[in-house]
């Protein structure tokens, strides 16, 4: 997954980490969604700082994979404004004290990132777009099937696939996948599709052309094989430099 696409942390990535964030930000009328696109955005500039220290030439967002280190970063610095918003709100100790704990923790993960590396692709490929699913003439079981689809570079990378959508397949019919908008770099897609969230495959045996859409056959989907992925894993691990003090 890149750090520009939509999905990168979610309120439930803040809540594994920190369990009453979801009651807090109820209690206090703080919307998560905003506080997680804020901290991306804080983040993202500290990097953009990073750059030119690490020699990371004609690099942009855009190439930089949310690696492990990364993603820790995000979480605990969308917390670390939470809890700071949630002070500034009731001037409550108890908030003071979660702002500052993650402050801390925010401050290590990001040490933690410089000293990995930041992760970077040199082809990167945007999240997908939601497909475009519609119904056409066939004998498939009728059901609810579950889609994601992912595009492919011309290095066989798969980006980061489409937020998971739905369609309800009624008697005399089956599923049709159009993927839309390729973003710069794609060559091929790749649909995944199951009867539940749970159960998504890959459908197509080899990748598809652009322009070409998919049609699940009338003798039911592959229910087993790769599952969608996360997106792009790094080309490199640019690290930052150590500075070893004279004398």
């Amino acid at each position: 997954m890149l750090f520009t696409d939509s999905s990168t942390i979610t309120p439930k990535d803040l809540s594994d980490h920190e369990t009453v964030v979801l009651d807090t930000a109820h209690t206090e009328e703080i919307n998560l969604t905003i506080k997680i696109l804020l901290a991306r955005d804080e983040v993202g500039l500290q990097l953009l700082s990073k750059f030119p220290e690490l020699g990371l030439v004609n690099v942009e967002l855009n190439n930089v994979v949310v690696t492990p280190a990364l993603r820790l970063w995000l979480v605990f610095h969308t917390l670390e404004i939470v809890y700071r918003d949630a002070y500034h709100n009731q001037l409550n100790d108890r908030y003071k004290a979660k702002w500052q704990e993650y402050t801390n923790l925010s401050l290590f993960a990001s040490d933690l990132l410089f000293k990995i590396g930041i992760g970077t692709v040199i082809d990167p490929l945007a999240q997908t777009e939601h497909p475009t699913l519609s119904l056409v003439p066939g004998a498939i079981l009728p059901a609810k099937y579950f889609v994601q689809v992912a595009w492919r570079n011309s290095g066989g990378d798969e980006g980061g696939p489409s937020e998971m959508t739905a369609l309800e397949v009624t008697t005399g019919n089956t599923l049709r996948v159009q993927a839309v908008n390729a973003p710069a770099g794609a060559v091929k897609w790749n649909v995944y599709s199951g009867a539940t969230p749970e159960t998504l495959f890959l459908q197509n045996p080899t990748p598809l052309d652009p322009s070409a859409s998919w049609t699940a056959p009338d003798e039911g989907l592959f229910t087993s094989g790769p599952r969608p992925g996360n997106g792009q894993q790094p080309t490199f691990l640019s690290p930052a430099p150590r500075i070893l003090l004279r004398g």
